[in-house]
């Protein structure tokens, strides 16, 4: 068994990561799955803070009864919209389908509760020391 780092996220975090990103690609995609998204995640759920971002402009227009599509929500992400522009064509290009969001979000909160774990693993093992 190896040594717990924290510069080796595991099969789990990286899991998570790609997750994250299919469930921006979704959200794209497929404008009718955000009710069930949104139902289904939450913002901390996103680790990378530009993903973050992209969701919680995503969810700020949706409660608004906006439209949310890559055009709005990289207008709602305001001055770095270029970045979060790119990393919303990015999600739509590799994301396989919107179908299968659901499975992202589940995947999306066991990595949440994964880094849960290893923060207090974390803090354990500095305890210790």
């Amino acid at each position: 068994m190896g040594e717990l780092t924290r510069e080796q996220p595991g099969g789990v975090l990286n899991r998570w990561t790609q997750a994250q990103t299919a469930v921006i690609g979704a959200m794209m995609i497929d404008e009718r799955c955000l009710g069930d998204v949104f139902q289904a995640t939450s913002a901390e759920m996103f680790s990378d803070s530009t993903l973050r971002h992209i969701y919680e402009a995503a969810r700020g227009l949706w409660l608004e009864h906006r439209p949310v599509d890559p055009v709005t929500v990289g207008d709602a992400c305001g001055g770095a919209g270029k970045a979060y522009v790119e990393t919303i064509d990015n999600a739509m290009r590799v994301t396989p389908t919107a179908a299968n969001v659901l499975e992202y979000a589940e995947i999306c909160r066991q990595g949440l509760m994964m880094s849960r774990y290893r923060e207090a693993a974390y803090q354990l093992l500095d305890a210790a020391t």
